[in-house]
């Protein structure tokens, strides 16, 4: 239709030529952005990006600083740099590249404890959009050239009066290994290290401990320092516990309110300490109905069950007290926790507790642990609401 007033269609033909234009255009630009991108990336980059440091003992750590060039005209701020593994740190020099200057990264890996083949990755990113992230390759076999018995170093439980030694030898597990020590030291005072021996290839040690280190757990560590740098210094953790005039364990008694109502059950364990014949006279529990029934166990020990305790909020915060025939500990305070697996977000409604307050309640086990001595006061007990203690 050609008359005054029609419609103009275009033809097929003219219609494919028009988006075909379209389309190279299109690419064309996505082709230049690509370049443009690549060739920034491309000014932007560690020369030697992967770091060989051979085999090496698997006490050793491992330092190595990668530099990154940036041949920009501007001044390049640094993202997120981020190993990949919690056995290595990383630290740039600056917080921003200059314009066509560098930046150093310093790695330090740590290859304790670790055997075979090591390849770990440091990524560092730009605050720019065109500038893609960078990625730091470090890696090395790590082999056990020395080994240490025992590790860790079991002092086991003593009492703050007595004084406990402990033998440990470092041998050598590779042909040609210097073990001459120059140092060995404990962090915590009243734990002491030293050498007692050497042979070739092995080293004796003798690890003491002093009386009256603090009552709880002993979580230390000795430092041994070689001669021969492919060693440098060997970390060796010691573990124990001390316990003073009586062991009392739990520390602490955690309720676990689930919104039921139900009543629960503890166990307390008094143990012999510096003192080794002792009685427990009586048990205060905060709660009128509960009941503690005490009872010799081997060992000179004395076992407390506590039970219809009731998971009340009313309770957080009370403690258990037990009455000792002893005058250097007359009386043992056990605090009570009580931890919540619901919430309450109106009048009379009640919802499930979150997660983190359920990994609250579990990171805090009732019956193990003994991070804190038990509360210990001469004060004589409160009456009220005393529970009854049957032997």
């Amino acid at each position: 239709m050609t008359g005054r007033g029609a419609c103009y269609s275009p033809r097929p033909f003219q219609t494919r030529q028009v988006c075909c234009c379209l389309g190279i255009l299109v690419a064309l630009g996505v082709l230049q952005h690509a370049n443009s991108q690549q060739d920034v990336n491309a000014r932007v980059l560690c020369q030697e990006p992967v770091f060989e440091f051979g085999t090496k003992s698997n006490t050793a750590t491992i330092t190595h600083r990668f530099r990154i060039r940036s041949q920009v005209p501007y001044p390049v701020r640094l993202g997120i740099v981020r190993p990949s593994c919690g056995c290595a740190s990383a630290e740039a020099n600056a917080e921003s590249i200059p314009p066509n200057g560098d930046i150093d990264i310093s790695v330090r890996l740590s290859l304790r404890g670790r055997k075979g083949r090591i390849d770990e990755r440091v990524f560092v990113g730009f605050q720019r959009a065109d500038i893609g992230p960078i990625v730091l390759v470090i890696r090395g076999m790590a082999e056990e050239w020395v080994r240490v018995t025992p590790c860790p170093v079991q002092l086991g439980r003593m009492t703050q009066d007595q004084s406990v030694s402990k033998p440990v030898t470092i041998a050598a597990r590779r042909a040609g290994i210097d073990l001459a020590v120059v140092s060995a030291t404990c962090s915590l005072d009243g734990v002491s290290v030293r050498v007692v021996g050497a042979s070739e290839g092995e080293v004796a040690l003798l690890v003491e401990t002093k009386p009256l280190l603090p009552v709880g757990r002993i979580e230390t560590s000795l430092a041994i320092q070689f001669e021969d740098p492919d060693i440098g210094a060997l970390s060796v953790p010691v573990v124990g516990r001390v316990v003073g005039w009586l062991d009392v364990a739990p520390q602490e008694l955690v309720l676990i309110d689930d919104g039921s109502g139900r009543k629960t059950m503890r166990f307390v364990e008094v143990a012999p300490g510096m003192c080794r014949d002792f009685k427990v006279i009586s048990v205060e529990v905060p709660a009128g109905n509960a009941v503690a029934t005490a009872s010799d166990v081997q060992g000179g020990r004395v076992l407390i069950r506590i039970t219809d305790l009731p998971a009340s909020n009313d309770l957080d915060g009370e403690m258990v007290r037990i009455l000792t025939d002893q005058e250097q500990m007359p009386l043992i305070c056990i605090p009570i926790r009580v931890v919540r697996l619901y919430s309450r977000e109106g009048s009379g409604s009640r919802t499930a507790a979150s997660p983190e307050t359920r990994q609250g309640a579990a990171a805090r086990p009732t019956h193990t642990g003994d991070p804190v001595p038990p509360q210990q006061s001469a004060e004589p007990p409160r009456s009220g609401k005393a529970a009854s203690v049957a032997r």
